[in-house]
C-alpha cells in the first residue's frame, strides 16, 4: 500500500508536526509489507540546512528511500522499511492505462524514461551510507517549528539540493533507475521525452535541460526537433559568433522572428 503525504509549509504553524519522526514512525507501523510512504518537500523558502534536517529525519524512520525532482525546486521522498527495486514491465503496463497516460501527459510526462529522468537519488536497495544532519525533527524537540520560518522571512532557496542530485554525476557514480531501464529496454530510449519534461517543469540544476538536449542531439542527429533543442540550450556558432536559439514560447514578435529564422538556418545546415 501507499501513504502519501503533501501538508503546506512547514512554516506554518502546527504543520512541523507532520514531518517530525513520530509521525514518520507511526505511519511506517502501519504500513503493510512493501509498502511505501510518499513526503513532498518544497525546495523555495527553505534553507540547506533545514532542508537536510528534513531529509535526516525521514531516512531515520525509513532506511531505504529514493529522492524525486518532479519540478522546479520541488522533492518527493519515497521511503519504505524494506528493500524496494523498480518493476519496469510494470511502469510500462500502467502508464499504458489512457486515464494514467493523461494525468502524466498534463504535466508534460510522456512516457516512462521522461517519468524516471526526475528520480535524483536511489537509496532503494541500500541505505544512504552517510547522514544528511546530526539532528532530526521530533515533537519531543520540534527543531523544525523554529529554523522553518526563517527561510520563509529570508526568502531562501534549498540549493544544497544539488549536492545530493546524482543526475549531473557519471552513470557509474549516478546508478539511477533510468540508466537501469535503458539497459534492459529494447525499445527507443524516448530521450526526447526526457529533455521536454525537464525543460517543460524545470528542475533543480540549470545545466539538466542543456545535458538532456545535447543528449538528445547525439542521439538522433537527424532530428530537426533535437538540433532545435540543443541550439535553444547550448546555443551554436555561426560566422565566428555565438548565438543561441530564443525560446519559442517568447510572446516578443522580434524573438519569434529571430526563432524563425534561426531554426531555418539550423534546418538546411
Amino acid at each position: 500500500d501507499v501513504i502519501i503525504s503533501e501538508p503546506t509549509n512547514p512554516w506554518v504553524a502546527g504543520i512541523a508536526g507532520v514531518f517530525s519522526q513520530e509521525y514518520y514512525q507511526t505511519c511506517r507501523d502501519h504500513l503493510a509489507p512493501g509498502g511505501l510512504f510518499v513526503q513532498w518537500i518544497q525546495g523555495y523558502e527553505l534553507e540547506d540546512a533545514t532542508l537536510f534536517l528534513m531529509l535526516e529525519t525521514f531516512r531515520s524512520c525509513f532506511s531505504h528511500v529514493t529522492l524525486w525532482n518532479p519540478a522546479g525546486p520541488d522533492i518527493v521522498m519515497i521511503g519504505s522499511k524494506e528493500a524496494y527495486r523498480p518493476d519496469f514491465a510494470r511502469m510500462e503496463l500502467v502508464f499504458g492505462s489512457p486515464k494514467v497516460r493523461g494525468d502524466l501527459q498534463a504535466f508534460g510526462v510522456e512516457s516512462v524514461p521522461a517519468l524516471l529522468a526526475t528520480q535524483m537519488a536511489d537509496f532503494s536497495s541500500r541505505p544512504a551510507a552517510a547522514r544528511w544532519s546530526e539532528s532530526v525533527h521530533s515533537d519531543y524537540f520540534p527543531i523544525l517549528d523554529f529554523v522553518a520560518p526563517r527561510g520563509f522571512f529570508v526568502g531562501s532557496r534549498a540549493r544544497g539540493a544539488r549536492w545530493i542530485d546524482a543526475r549531473m554525476s557519471s552513470p557509474a557514480n549516478a546508478r539511477l533507475w533510468i540508466q537501469k531501464y535503458f539497459a534492459q529496454s529494447k525499445a527507443a530510449r524516448q530521450i526526447g521525452s526526457c529533455y521536454r519534461a525537464i525543460h517543460r517543469n524545470g528542475s533543480l540544476s540549470p545545466a539538466l535541460a542543456p545535458a538532456w538536449a545535447r543528449e538528445w542531439a547525439n542521439a538522433e542527429p537527424r532530428s530537426g526537433d533535437a538540433r532545435n533543442a540543443e541550439a535553444r540550450e547550448l546555443g551554436f556558432m555561426e560566422h565566428g559568433v555565438w548565438k543561441r536559439l530564443p525560446d519559442e514560447e517568447s510572446k516578443d514578435p522580434g524573438v519569434q522572428a529571430e526563432a524563425r529564422i534561426l531554426r531555418c538556418k539550423l534546418r538546411f545546415r
